[in-house]
């Protein structure tokens, strides 16, 4: 996400979709499991939706 500031915040992104973030302040992490390649690789929309989903858990959450 873009939410989450950097100095409190670590994350990965998989090639598949995946994508984990950790809140190290609240110890609270957000993970994402996707299949973005079925049934193909060139969907360039899942680049802003992944990060959109992540700032929507943090706002859910209350974070940061």
């Amino acid at each position: 996400g873009r939410l989450l500031p950097r100095d409190r915040g670590r994350g990965l992104l998989g090639f598949t979709g995946t994508s984990l973030w950790l809140d190290t302040a609240s110890r609270t992490a957000v993970c994402l499991l996707t299949n973005r390649v079925h049934p193909g690789r060139d969907d360039r929309g899942f680049r802003t939706l992944r990060p959109a989903l992540h700032d929507a858990c943090w706002r859910a959450l209350g974070l940061p």
